[in-house]
């Protein structure tokens, strides 16, 4: 059996509702269900079952997304996803890769270069005490310049743990599980500035590289 409860209250505790609205209440000083209108004026209303169950179904209305159903014979109010509301784009950003929690972080971040000198790409904040398991996956690729060649490029796999304790922030274990790169002098690199973790990304002189970075982390605080 479905039920839609009412916490009760008054009616002098129900603020007078925007022009054009109506706030439906429950007023626990005569048990009765009520609607305050835009001028605050208060309507009491029938309190059948049946009323209530047609009244809560008109509260909620079709939109471009949203149908909403209901069953009469078995007292069911259905809400339902309009058909093609779902596509490729909400179905990435929910799927199990795209999680991101209190102990799941997940991070994207984009740079071009046209220098062997290192740039930052991304600083990840890690001032509270915890551990924190990173992987990070780097790719480039060659847009132009007047060095290099056409279609050069690399990949970068890398793992690492991070340990925060009383503000001393330290990288252990820094493991290369990937690399696969056109121009030797291409390389990622993690470093600690104070209690942040920045990333680094190097490339080649004369080369407009644009470097996207994926950073995956299991936090433990």
């Amino acid at each position: 059996m479905s039920r839609i409860r009412f916490k009760g209250t008054s009616s002098s505790n129900i603020p007078t509702p925007p022009s054009g609205k109506a706030s439906l209440y429950f007023d626990d000083s005569d048990d009765s269900l009520k609607i305050k209108l835009d001028t605050g004026d208060v309507v009491a209303l029938g309190v059948t079952e049946q009323y209530i169950q047609e009244i809560s179904t008109r509260l909620l209305i079709d939109s471009q997304s949203l149908a909403v159903t209901r069953d009469g014979s078995g007292n069911i109010i259905s809400i339902d996803l309009a058909p093609g509301i779902i596509n490729d784009f909400y179905v990435d950003k929910i799927s199990p890769t795209k999680i991101v929690d209190d102990k799941n972080g997940r991070f994207q971040a984009s740079l071009i270069t046209n220098t062997h000198l290192p740039q930052n790409i991304f600083t990840m904040d890690c001032n509270n005490d915890g551990t924190w398991l990173v992987e990070l996956k780097v790719t480039t690729r060659r847009l132009g310049g007047t060095t290099g060649s056409p279609g050069d490029g690399a990949t970068f796999l890398r793992t690492f743990r991070v340990k925060s304790i009383g503000s001393s922030v330290t990288v252990h274990d820094y493991q290369s599980d990937y690399t696969s790169r056109d121009n030797s002098h291409m390389n990622v690199t993690v470093s600690v500035n104070s209690t942040e973790v920045i990333i680094t990304v190097i490339g080649a002189v004369n080369n407009n590289l644009k470097w996207n970075a994926e950073i995956i982390t299991c936090v433990n605080m």
